[in-house]
């Protein structure tokens, strides 16, 4: 709330915003990426990018000029850092009549459509918790995951919400009441809490299939 006072920041209709994303003008560039190609006017969501000046919102934009967009905010004295709310990726914070209520990391945007749900998966488990983990070093997790519907399962594609993490399926086509095991590796860019995203496209009821992977590197 500090930082919203300091900065005056306001959704486009001049009210109070519902949602504020905050950008990290560096750290994770996939994630920081796809956060400048989605600003948009909303009525309810205010925008602070994080970066020294308007020119360097421009290069990191791509050639967007942050006058542009009534409800985006340049924190050019890097205050959010002093309140502590820099990730090394884009975060969301969620109030409520104009009272911090929630937050969570930004999920860039899925590329791809579900297609035609036929079958259904049993996961293991959704969430990778690493816990208080380490810099300069690579943590690995599998997840086995089970065909329970009455048709072939087929993984069409793999894809993660950031380049720290790799995801891999040992088996693309997986028959009926058979098992595949989804391996995660995850190497830490930045100090401080994260969660991270894999999301497996198929044709299943749930797909993308969303998995979490999510800790603090101390």
């Amino acid at each position: 709330m500090q930082l919203i006072n300091k900065l005056n920041v306001t959704a486009s209709d001049g009210t109070a915003p519902d949602v504020v994303i905050i950008i990290p003008g560096s750290g994770c560039e996939s994630c920081i990426e796809d956060a400048l190609n989605n600003i948009s006017i909303s009525n309810d969501t205010a925008y602070i990018l994080v970066c020294k000046s308007e020119k360097e919102f421009y290069l990191l934009s791509e050639g967007k000029e942050a006058s542009m967009f009534n409800n985006l905010y340049l924190d050019t004295e890097r205050m959010a850092s002093g309140f502590g709310l820099i990730q090394n990726y884009p975060m969301v914070y969620f109030f409520k009549e104009g009272k911090y209520d929630s937050k969570e990391a930004y999920k860039p945007t899925k590329k791809k459509k579900a297609q035609k749900k036929l079958i259904t998966v049993d996961v293991e488990k959704k969430v990778i918790d690493l816990g208080n983990i380490k810099m300069h070093r690579h943590y690995t997790d599998s997840i086995r995951i089970t065909n329970i519907g009455h048709e072939a399962w087929v993984i069409n594609e793999v894809q993660t919400s950031c380049e720290c993490v790799q995801a891999k399926i040992n088996r693309q086509e997986v028959a009926i009441s058979e098992s595949t095991y989804l391996t995660v590796t995850f190497q830490p860019e930045d100090r401080g809490e994260f969660e991270r995203y894999v999301y497996l496209y198929g044709n299943m009821q749930e797909s993308p299939l969303e998995i979490s992977i999510k800790g603090c590197v101390k």
